[in-house]
């Protein structure tokens, strides 16, 4: 054998070595530096949003639970309003405006940075629907129930609104905090947009969010007798596909 080949092969047999991944012990884990995160976000400061909403939580549920509690219909909303302008008003925020197509009320915050203007949205209504739930934050007034998550969305939008207004720094343009009465038939965000609520400023986009409780439990088996078992996986694989095909069959 030549020392040609014989170097070849060592070097074959090398690159094997250095391709196995039997050991990752040794393999170091970094932390992203400042430079990394400038790079990914295309911003100098650290994406800790999340962080902060974890120390959110105790408070979102308590004003969830607070509004649902205290539900309102559709354009009798006046406690709601005055709770939801209470926590605006105590962000700091450029605006607060009451009383937008009746019980609405919009935040303005601005930041730092020029940019375009999203607006989150959360509807703000309750229902004609008396609740059975046993719960020590049951609906206190009979006939009346947050049945559609609205409690929700409101929490959820204050929570947002509070962590965005102290990151003013970092936000290139404006965003609108939108609550929405009526939204249960009431024709509510289409009065609001009347009132002028998309614009001074102008609304670049649009973003809402529906709460929904979902789980989808399977069936064990073996493989080899697969018609005796209830693949969860498969189901909520089609569910996802028949999802996607909604907007664009309607």
């Amino acid at each position: 054998m030549g020392a040609e080949e014989s170097t070849q092969q060592q070097q074959e047999q090398s690159s094997k070595k250095d391709l196995s991944t039997d050991d990752i012990s040794d393999v170091e884990v970094k932390e992203p530096t400042a430079e990394d995160m400038q790079k990914w976000f295309n911003s100098k400061f650290a994406v800790n949003v999340s962080a902060q909403a974890f120390e959110l939580k105790e408070q979102i549920t308590k004003i969830r639970r607070y509004f649902h509690r205290n539900p309102e219909l559709s354009y009798q909303e006046q406690n709601t309003s005055k709770v939801i302008a209470h926590y605006l008003q105590k962000m700091k925020l450029d605006a607060v405006t009451e009383g937008v197509a009746g019980t609405g009320v919009v935040g303005l915050l601005k930041g730092d940075n020029p940019g375009p203007c999203i607006l989150l949205r959360a509807d703000m209504d309750a229902l004609p629907v008396t609740e059975q739930n046993d719960v020590e934050f049951k609906s206190a007034k009979e006939g009346v129930m947050h049945a559609c998550g609205h409690d929700c969305h409101m929490a959820i939008l204050l929570g947002a609104a509070e962590i965005l207004s102290k990151l003013r720094e970092q936000i290139h343009g404006s965003i609108k905090f939108v609550f929405q009465p009526a939204e249960e038939g009431g024709a509510g965000g289409k009065k609001m947009i009347e009132e002028g609520v998309l614009e001074n400023p102008h609304v670049d986009q649009v973003y809402g969010l529906h709460v929904w409780s979902y789980a989808k439990f399977g069936v064990g088996g073996h493989a080899a007798v697969p018609n005796g078992t209830k693949d969860a996986v498969v189901a909520v694989a089609q569910l996802v596909i028949q999802l996607h095909t909604i907007v664009p069959r309607n």
